[in-house]
Order: C-alpha cells, then structure tokens, then sequence
C-alpha cells in the first residue's frame, strides 16, 4: 500500500494515463471518419461513373436498334421498288438477312 507523496504520485500517473488513451481514442476515432468519408465519396464517384456509363451504354443500344430499323426499312423500300417493276419478288429479296426471313 503506497502512502503519502507516493500515492499522490501514483494517482497523478495514472490519470495521466487515462488521459493519454482518452486522447489516443478520439484520435482514432476521428481518423477512421475521415477515412469512412473518403470511402464514402470514392464510392459516390464509382457510382456515379457507374451510371454515366450504363446512360452512355443504353444510348449506344437505341441508336443501334434505330439503325437496325432504317435498315429494314431500306431493305423493304428496295424491294417494294423492285416488286413494282417485276424484277425481284419480295421472297427472293437478294439483301434479306437469313436471319429476318420468315418460315
């Protein structure tokens, strides 16, 4: 049992003890929510590219079907043209995919 200065001593060092860990945790503690807001953006701009490139990805599908449709249309235009001077008859249309032909 410690007694007189050395207690007094003792009790100082342990409160300087529990001071320095007190300060060590709200340290810590606020390092990791700088770094919870750092990931936290990072994940906002991943995001955010993320959807930039699906909106670019979705455009480029709707001009491609767009042009599969003016394709069609030109293919059906000729053949039209064709049927009406007897040329090609609309079966035996030379720039019809195997793929569109019907059974």
């Amino acid at each position: 049992m410690l007694t007189g200065g050395a207690r007094v001593a003792r009790e100082a060092e342990e409160k300087t003890e529990l001071v320095r860990r007190q300060m060590e945790i709200e340290r810590k503690k606020r390092e990791l929510e700088s770094r919870q807001k750092n990931v936290e953006s990072q994940i906002a701009a991943l995001r955010a590219t993320l959807e930039s490139e699906l909106e670019e990805f979705q455009q480029q599908l709707t001009a491609e079907e767009q042009q599969k449709i003016m394709e069609r249309e030109d293919r059906e235009r000729i053949v039209r043209s064709r049927s009406s001077d007897g040329s090609v008859l609309p079966a035996q249309d030379p720039l019809k995919r195997p793929e569109e032909e019907q059974p």
